[in-house]
């Protein structure tokens, strides 16, 4: 179990309300700090353990866990650990990326003439592959991101009469 008081306090990004305050009241919203406990959940679920993992290794139960998660600052938390694991893989693979077109391109004989290394050529496709297929994955989380903020200012989704 990790020590509780090695971990560093959370700030939070954006804002949550207090309790009693109505949505729009700005100037009333104020973050939530969240508890040593609460961010070693956090950490743990963002680093793709299960919820009942993450739960022992925050020192809690997995009912709080489940009970935590659906915290808004908790949420939010986790969503901004698994972007920022996400824009640290994306950084990763764009610069694999690069190298393993070069692979392709020096393993290619024009003529062919020579015999590819097959294992480097699957490793290079690979890398192409993965920095495509999350690039598209990076780029339908932004617009369901925009479409969601959308639907939230203009109060949620209107049912047709």
């Amino acid at each position: 179990m990790a020590n509780l008081e090695s971990v560093p306090p959370v700030a939070q990004d954006g804002p949550t309300a207090s309790p009693g305050t109505a949505p729009g009241d700005e100037d009333t919203f104020t973050p939530e700090p969240m508890n040593a406990r609460e961010v070693l959940l956090v950490e743990f679920i963002a680093k793709g353990e299960s919820l009942a993992d993450s739960a022992t290794a925050a020192g809690i139960s997995y009912r709080t866990a489940r009970r935590w998660r659906l915290k808004p600052h908790v949420a939010e938390a986790i969503r901004n650990r698994v972007s920022e694991s996400l824009a640290q893989t994306r950084a990763i693979l764009s610069a694999g990326s690069s190298r393993a077109a070069r692979g392709l391109v020096a393993m290619s004989d024009p003529e062919g003439k020579t015999e590819p290394n097959s294992a480097r050529v699957a490793a290079a496709r690979g890398v192409l592959d993965s920095a495509l297929k999350l690039a598209e994955l990076e780029d339908v989380i932004e617009r369901l991101t925009k479409i969601e903020e959308r639907l939230a200012a203009n109060g949620g989704i209107k049912q047709w009469t």
